[in-house]
């Protein structure tokens, strides 16, 4: 009875497979032809799909600033140490700048008054490095 079970579970298994192949093979020729339709014509934007928005540039100066302290923990195996260098922008500095730059909260480094009270070599990790700059208030 255990070998005429395992065979009807194989067999239920089998048919689901193909199932899911014959299933894949049917989405792949949709997709196939949404394509080739999309680049006959452009649907009408309906009132579930949103516009692309032109992004305006930030105004800093419509927001007050303020200094903040930031405690900071990474795991510094993949970069060239904590503080920037001339030589490479893999830094955990340079990275952290970035982050700061794409979410808006410091214009440019020059501006934000920006102190560090620690550095790490190449390859080391921190649990509390610290710095210091001003920040837009939003």
């Amino acid at each position: 009875m255990a070998e005429g079970s395992v065979a009807t579970d194989q067999e239920r298994l089998l048919r689901r497979v193909q199932e899911l192949e014959e299933e894949v093979k049917r989405l792949q020729e949709k997709l196939r032809e949404d394509k080739k339709g999309a680049g006959r014509e452009e649907a009408p934007s309906g009132p579930g799909k949103a516009k692309k928005r032109h992004q305006r540039p930030f105004d800093f100066g419509a927001y007050g600033r303020r200094r903040v302290a930031l405690k900071i923990a990474y795991l510094g195996w993949g970069y060239q140490g904590f503080a920037s260098q001339e030589n490479t922008s893999n830094t955990i500095e340079e990275k952290l700048f970035e982050a700061l730059k794409k979410t808006r909260l410091v214009d440019d480094r020059q501006t934000s008054n920006y102190h560090r009270c620690g550095r790490t070599d190449k390859g080391l990790n921190s649990c509390a490095e610290g710095s210091e700059g001003r920040r837009s208030e939003r």
